[in-house]
């Protein structure tokens, strides 16, 4: 936060190009609704946004080795979460077929496979 003059008490906010991108430095405490309107304004989606759609209780983790892309969701809530798969995805842990709204235990954990596109 600036801390004297006509911005005093307000964030900053700056963007700096490098290359074929860009760095974004934000000089002030994070909060859902500055992380909405940031993420918002770089236009950005979820990478699994075609395959998978998960409540916020449910991190949503990605790991890539080669070629190969592994989904992690975890269930951090005390209550079961419902997922809803938008195509048939295989659960690597009991090897079942998920489609559609399944309710992902408490503390539940779904380990899928994908390939990078």
């Amino acid at each position: 936060m600036y801390a004297s003059g006509y911005y005093r008490g307000k964030p900053a906010l700056t963007r700096r190009r490098a290359g074929s991108g860009s760095a974004w430095y934000y000089g002030a405490a994070f909060n859902q609704p500055v992380v909405h309107e940031i993420i918002r304004k770089l236009g950005l989606a979820s990478p699994v946004r075609e395959l998978v759609e998960a409540p916020k209780e449910v991190e949503v983790a990605i790991r890539q080795n080669g070629n190969r892309s592994y989904v992690f969701l975890l269930n951090y809530g005390s209550q079961a979460a419902a997922v809803t798969f938008r195509r048939p995805a295989e659960d690597l842990l009991t090897q079942r077929t998920l489609d559609g709204t399944i309710l992902l235990e408490p503390y539940g954990v779904i380990i899928l496979e994908t390939e990078q596109g």
